[in-house]
C-alpha cells in the first residue's frame, strides 16, 4: 500500500503539468484519479468484501480529492488573468504618461503685453501644444475609440 499511493500521485499529478485548458485538465485528473483509485481499491480490498465495491468507492473518492484539488489550483488562474489584463491595460496606456513632444508654447493668449506697473505682481500664463498618439475607448460603448493626436496645457496667470 505505501508503495502504490507515491506511485498513484504522481500519475495524478502529471495530469496537472500538460498544456491543456483548466476545464480539461481537472476533467483528465478526476479520470485517471477515479481509474487508479478503482484500480487501488480493488487490489486493496479485504478478503471477504467485494472487490467492485471497493473499487467505486475508492475511484469516487480519488476523483473527488482530485476535483478539489484542481478548483483549488484554478484560484490562481484568476489572479493570473487580472494581472495579465493589467499589464495589457498599462501597455495601452503608457503612451498617455510618456513625455510628449512641444510642438508650440506661448506667453499669453491675446498677444498683448503685461503693464510694466502689474510685471512685479503678476505672472503671466502660459500655454503649451504637445503632439500626442493616443487611442481611448468610448465609456458608453466599447466598440468606439478615439484617436487624440494633440494636447493643449493651459497655465493661468497667478498673482505673486
Amino acid at each position: 500500500m505505501r508503495k502504490i499511493l507515491p506511485l498513484l500521485l504522481l500519475i495524478t499529478i502529471g495530469c496537472s503539468t500538460t498544456k491543456m485548458s483548466w476545464k480539461n485538465k481537472t476533467y483528465s485528473t478526476m479520470a485517471t484519479s477515479a481509474v487508479l483509485g478503482g484500480a487501488a481499491g480493488a487490489a486493496l480490498a479485504p478478503e471477504g468484501d467485494s472487490k467492485s465495491a471497493h473499487g467505486m468507492l475508492w475511484g469516487a473518492v480519488a476523483s473527488s480529492i482530485a476535483a478539489v484539488t484542481m478548483i483549488a489550483l484554478m484560484d490562481n488562474k484568476d489572479s493570473y488573468q487580472e494581472k495579465e489584463r493589467k499589464r495589457v491595460e498599462e501597455l495601452l496606456n503608457k503612451d498617455k504618461f510618456s513625455p510628449k513632444p512641444l510642438m508650440q508654447m506661448g506667453k499669453n493668449l491675446f498677444e498683448s503685453p503685461i503693464p510694466e506697473e502689474m510685471q512685479n505682481v503678476i505672472s503671466p500664463g502660459q500655454w503649451k501644444k504637445y503632439k500626442v498618439d493616443v487611442w481611448e475607448q468610448d465609456q458608453s460603448n466599447p466598440n468606439v475609440w478615439f484617436h487624440k493626436d494633440l494636447m493643449f496645457e493651459i497655465i493661468p496667470p497667478q498673482i505673486k
